[in-house]
This record gives C-alpha cells, sequence and structure tokens, in this order.
C-alpha cells in the first residue's frame, strides 16, 4: 500500500468516526462527562473530537463544624469513549492510564449553603483538576437548574492543551492529523447521583416567631 492511500484510509477511518457526533452531547437527564478538542485532516478540514463517560463517582466531604463542604468527583481514564476504540487506546496513554487511571476534580471548601437557590443558579466552582500526574487549579462555570426531582448541572471548562502543560497529539507527525490546542471538559450532572448533594442544593428554610 502506497503512503499516498494508507493517508486516504486514515482519514477516512476518523471521517466516519466523527460522523455520529450529534450537535447535542448530553440529555438533560444524563450523568456525565466529555471531552471536545479538535483536528485538522490533511492540513485541511478542521474536525470535532469528543469523548463520553458516564461512569462518574461523586462524593461529598463535610469540615469538622460541618458548615462546609467539598465535592469530590473522579472518572475513569478508560471509561471515555470517542467511538473508536485505536483512538480511545490513544487517550489512555496520553493520559498514562497505568500510573493515573483516573481524572479527580476536588472542590475547594463551600459554604453549607452557598448553593442554596429556588430555580437557577449559576457559579464558578473553584478546586483542583488532576490527571496523568499533573495537578490544576481551575474555575469551572456551572448552571444549576431545579427540576422536580433533581437539580441538572451543566458546565465548560474552556481550556488549551498548552494551559494543561501537555503537548499537543499528533497522528503520523502530524501529516494525517494534527491536534489544534484545545481542550474542553464539559459536565451534565444530575444531583441524585451525588449522594447528600441534593439537601445542600434546596433552599434553607428560615422559621420566624410570630407574637
Amino acid at each position: 500500500m502506497s503512503i499516498e492511500l494508507l493517508f486516504v484510509v486514515i482519514g477516512l477511518t476518523f471521517i466516519i468516526g466523527f460522523a455520529h457526533i450529534a450537535d447535542s452531547l448530553f440529555e438533560d437527564t444524563d450523568h456525565g462527562l466529555a471531552y471536545i478538542t479538535e483536528k485538522k485532516m490533511f492540513m485541511l478540514t478542521t474536525l470535532s473530537v469528543t469523548g463520553k463517560s458516564y461512569d462518574i463517582h461523586s462524593t461529598i466531604e463535610f469540615n469538622e463544624s460541618s458548615d462546609q463542604f467539598k465535592v469530590h468527583v473522579s472518572v475513569p481514564v478508560e471509561s471515555l469513549d470517542s467511538g473508536m476504540i485505536e483512538r480511545d487506546k490513544s487517550v489512555q496513554d496520553f493520559l498514562q492510564i497505568a500510573d493515573h487511571p483516573k481524572i479527580t476534580f476536588t472542590s475547594d471548601w463551600l459554604a453549607y449553603d452557598s448553593l442554596n437557590f429556588d430555580t437557577h443558579l449559576s457559579k464558578n466552582i473553584s478546586g483542583l483538576l488532576c490527571f496523568a500526574g499533573k495537578q490544576f487549579q481551575v474555575d469551572f462555570p456551572l448552571h444549576f437548574i431545579r427540576h422536580d426531582n433533581f437539580t441538572h448541572i451543566t458546565g465548560v471548562l474552556e481550556s488549551t492543551f498548552t494551559k494543561l502543560d501537555m503537548a499537543c497529539p499528533r497522528v503520523v507527525g502530524g501529516l494525517v492529523a494534527d491536534v489544534k490546542d484545545r481542550l474542553d471538559i464539559i459536565v451534565n450532572l444530575r444531583s441524585d447521583k451525588i449522594d447528600g448533594l441534593e439537601e445542600l442544593l434546596l433552599p434553607k428554610k428560615v422559621e420566624t416567631e410570630l407574637g
């Protein structure tokens, strides 16, 4: 097989893999995380690359006086699914899965009543993002929307490989595909899937005495 034909075959494989990407990554009722980056194919066409996981592990930690809390979120690297097995293996190698099998986020301490709201709330949640043995302090912009039985939590952390101290991946030295310096992390979470969080989101009732 000539090198030119090899490039065409690999290029078509990537294009077929991208065809399933929908305008909306998640439904409102989903509980998941995703990443988005972009590849320039054969130095001509720019295509989006998306990987998703629904394997989200979340816990709440309170301080000794129970007036502050942290949220811990972890995602197994092996659960990220882009629709292409080989690409997912490359992502796992890129994120050093053997030594660092999880992506984690731990929020800073939050006041017990800091997320109380009636219908909608937008708030930046600061915390520590960890993957591939590296740690980054980030501000995650989140939107909270109240539903009947749970709170829908969405947000996009817009970043780049450069900001996260990573070299952009390349395919065949950049001749087939060159990854652009963009890496966004998207969350679409349900409060009822995070033990203890729903109670913290409910508005606190203030009792008053009449007389």
